[in-house]
């Protein structure tokens, strides 16, 4: 149980949505295994960034995080027989 502090991260929005579904689209088309936290991503949408409206005991602040270009280049980057 956090006191002062607790940090969600998580992917949201349509962009993250689409640069997700292209990357599994590049798993796909060179037969490789798509991973299990790509799928979920997949099958189980993202939260939206009205996730924690309402909570009146909180105070919210939300920013991004990792490029969407960034994570795309990384996720490319890990299909390459090296680090497979």
């Amino acid at each position: 149980m956090a006191r002062r502090l607790v940090i969600f991260g998580f992917p949201c929005g349509a962009a993250a949505h689409q640069a997700d579904e292209v990357l599994r689209q590049t798993y796909l088309s060179r037969k490789m295994q798509v991973p299990v936290w790509l799928e979920e991503h997949m099958s189980a949408g993202f939260p939206s960034t009205s996730l924690f409206e309402g909570l009146a005991a909180w105070q919210v602040t939300q920013f991004s995080n990792e490029s969407l270009r960034f994570h795309s280049w990384m996720m490319r980057l890990e299909m390459n027989r090296l680090f497979v």
